[in-house]
């Protein structure tokens, strides 16, 4: 293993399964199981999976004025987000760029449970915040495990949580599943709707055994889930989202409802309304199921047009899918782009 790289407490139980592990994010992760990324992804569409995600990190803000505080620091407004409910959110750079992406949960009044996925974050946000506001960084201290899948509520009524005990959609409460207590979040994963479940890490085993003995559950890798994210045109934070690229031009400016508040102040906004409208994300439908790795050039008329961020076959589509940054002239949907692929170049259309 190349040194450096992380392993959760669920590594063994990977390996155990037949796992092909790959890097991800300085973290060892499922790249797939022994039922590859199609049946992975299948399965996650038409029944249930879960993913090892105990590498989020995990933070909690309270104390008075937490919602103010976190509120003027993360791009999508915290102050009128209602107790029980979660949001996603993005904390920016000086120069307007994506440094992380959080989830921000509600959990009582001035009490708010972060997932986030860069390292620095937590030294960052300590930093940010008034001095009196409670803060613990519960990256170490917590498992997580997320259940996708239209069969995800009948899993949880399998476990003795029915659904008038459920949190309702992008909300979250403390819950006891299986006799483990949770933190237990409603929210889409990968593009899918399903659940987010933390606990204290010892437990990560016992609920990973729990989830898959209970039918019809199965494992997916970081190859499924990103499928599923890609064929959902769902950007996420170190592929399409990063410190250079913007959220507006990545097509994500609704979820900051700036019309809505427009004297609202949070960190980067000026540097992010001030930076050039040169580039778009966009996805792209490719014309056969091979699909286009990152950093592949797209090309249009023979000339780089942009770039590829990920790619991925999707069977929704029953082709390859792909996001890209592009140069704004050449973003138009409809367009035809060719991506080179090593010896092949890749044909397909902007969506």
């Amino acid at each position: 293993m190349a040194s450096g790289i992380k392993q959760t407490p669920l590594f063994e139980m990977h390996i155990t399964r037949g796992a092909k592990m790959a890097p991800c994010g300085g973290w060892n992760l499922p790249l797939h199981y022994y039922e590859g990324i199609a049946d992975e992804h299948k399965h996650a569409c038409t029944e249930a999976a879960v993913l090892d995600h105990c590498h989020a990190l995990k933070i909690r803000i309270a104390g008075a004025g937490a919602a103010e505080s976190l509120d003027a620091l993360l791009a999508v407004p915290v102050l009128d987000q209602p107790t029980g409910s979660c949001r996603r959110n993005f904390l920016l750079n000086a120069q307007g760029g994506v440094q992380d992406e959080l989830l921000v949960c509600a959990m009582a009044e001035e009490d708010f449970f972060l997932l986030g996925h860069a390292g620095n974050t937590a030294e960052l946000l300590k930093k940010a915040l008034p001095e009196d506001l409670t803060w613990q960084d519960l990256s170490e201290l917590l498992g997580k495990i997320d259940l996708v899948g239209p069969a995800a509520c009948a899993v949880l009524e399998e476990l003795d949580v029915p659904e008038g005990d459920l949190p309702a959609p992008d909300g979250c409460k403390s819950q006891v599943v299986a006799e483990i207590p949770c933190i237990l979040i409603r929210t889409e994963t990968a593009g899918m709707a399903g659940f987010q479940f933390c606990f204290a890490a010892d437990y990560a085993e016992d609920m990973w055994e729990i989830l898959l003995e209970t039918d019809p559950v199965l494992p997916a890798g970081q190859g499924a889930w990103d499928a599923l994210r890609i064929e959902a045109g769902l950007a996420r934070f170190g592929s399409e989202l990063t410190a250079g690229t913007s959220l507006i031009h990545a097509g994500l400016a609704p979820l900051l409802r700036l019309e809505e508040f427009p004297e609202r102040s949070f960190a980067g906004k000026e540097a992010l309304l001030k930076m050039p409208e040169n580039r778009k994300l966009i996805k792209i439908q490719l014309d056969g199921r091979r699909g286009a790795r990152a950093g592949s050039e797209v090309l249009v008329n023979g000339s780089t047009a942009g770039r590829v961020t990920g790619g991925a076959y999707s069977p929704l589509c029953g082709s390859a899918v792909a996001f890209a940054w592009m140069d704004t002239a050449f973003a138009a949907p409809g367009n035809a782009v060719e991506i080179s692929a090593g010896n092949v170049v890749l044909a397909g259309k902007i969506l």
